[in-house]
């Protein structure tokens, strides 16, 4: 069962901003590099932008992009220009091929699979109960 816990790639998560004008990017990416996490600015930034929090799989990115993240430090970040505005990326971690995931990144998972596995429990006792009591057709 560990196995299903194990990355498949290599995996950075990164709190990603997408912002319209260039000096909001400038600013974010600056406030964060400076500060980190951990300070009262960053948290401020993060409320007031509302990044999503993702996992780029090394597989699925191409070159460049790979070199981007997997290449910088953690706690770093960068601006891609898209047709779209500006996109912050900042690196929280990079893990490797093969690692285990932690519990706070499974959880969900994890619960979905508890939930199918009582509703099939379910199902099948109701069936059975169902047989006893008008017959199998």
């Amino acid at each position: 069962n560990k196995g299903q816990f194990t990355r498949k790639s290599d995996e950075a998560f990164v709190l990603l901003f997408g912002e319209k004008n260039k000096n909001t990017a400038i600013s974010i990416k600056n406030t964060l590099d400076r500060n980190g996490l951990d300070s009262e600015k960053s948290s401020a930034l993060i409320k007031k932008h509302n990044p999503r929090r993702m996992f780029f799989n090394r597989a699925q990115l191409n070159e460049k992009m790979s070199k981007r993240l997997f290449g910088a430090k953690k706690n770093s970040s960068f601006i891609i220009q898209r047709d779209s505005g500006f996109s912050v990326f900042y690196i929280i971690d990079t893990f490797k091929k093969g690692s285990v995931k932690d519990l706070v990144y499974v959880n969900d998972e994890i619960q979905s699979k508890i939930l199918a596995l009582k509703n099939h429990i379910l199902k099948e006792r109701i069936i059975d109960s169902l047989t006893v009591e008008h017959g199998k057709n």
